[in-house]
């Protein structure tokens, strides 16, 4: 699902980049983590995800094909719960294979609190080849991050991290997850889930407060911000919006 986005940050052109051959980028003295941006893609933020199942990897290849900036292995809501060892498995031939295309590669894990999402961490941090960026579900405060970057980073691997905001917790404390790491690279807002939570439509007007909220905490952090998904994928305002 493409996503929108709501904010030009100079992020990546505060760091060093790293334009890497898709080998694992291990830890080292330096402290801000460098998210691999492919040859051909200006230092920009990430504009456009496009998001597939894990379970699903013909998708891969389209989503390559397409003109997003990044693609994106959901292994989390895209993914039934009776798939979710196939999609690990899927999502760990994908990342082996390389990164056609040069395009920035992510896996979104399931919620890090889970034993679902404990295992998917453990197979992406054991995996030969890393992924640009690993994204954190259902993040309701820095420890949910920290428990995620602290034992990666002690075995030698530092991936750029992608907190999800989508819980009413998680908002109240966005400044706090922003700051919490320097492995942490972008916030997503998660409008869909949230406004659940919220009880409230998804809506402009409705999560005004809540994706203002996510905008200033990722300035403050200086990291990128990248809107909800668009759900509506036939919809050309919608992701023109």
């Amino acid at each position: 699902v493409p996503s929108q986005d709501l904010r030009v940050s100079s992020h990546y052109e505060k760091l060093s980049l790293d334009i890497t051959d898709g080998s694992p980028s291990h830890a080292s003295s330096q402290h801000i983590p460098v998210l691999s941006i492919p040859e051909g893609i200006s230092m920009k933020p990430l504009r456009c995800v496009l998001f597939f199942p894990a379970t699903r990897p013909d998708r891969y290849e389209k989503a390559l094909r397409s003109g997003a900036d990044g693609v994106c292995m959901d292994l989390e809501d895209a993914v039934a719960l009776n798939d979710k060892e196939r999609g690990r498995t899927e999502a760990l031939g994908l990342l082996k294979a390389g990164k056609p295309n040069r395009k920035v590669t992510i896996v979104r894990v399931n919620d890090p609190k889970t034993k679902l999402g404990r295992k998917d961490i453990d197979a992406v941090g054991r995996a030969e080849i890393s992924p640009d960026a690993i994204m954190l579900p259902k993040v309701d405060s820095p420890e949910d991050v920290l428990g995620v970057d602290g034992p990666l980073v002690e075995g030698g691997l530092r991936v750029p991290l992608i907190p999800v905001i989508e819980t009413a917790l998680g908002l109240s404390l966005v400044e706090k997850i922003a700051t919490c790491s320097a492995s942490v690279c972008a916030i997503l807002f998660g409008g869909v889930d949230l406004s659940t939570e919220l009880g409230a439509a998804i809506g402009w007007d409705e999560l005004l407060y809540a994706r203002s909220r996510v905008v200033h905490a990722a300035a403050l952090a200086g990291i990128d911000t990248i809107d909800m998904p668009v759900l509506d994928i036939s919809s050309p305002s919608m992701l023109e919006n």
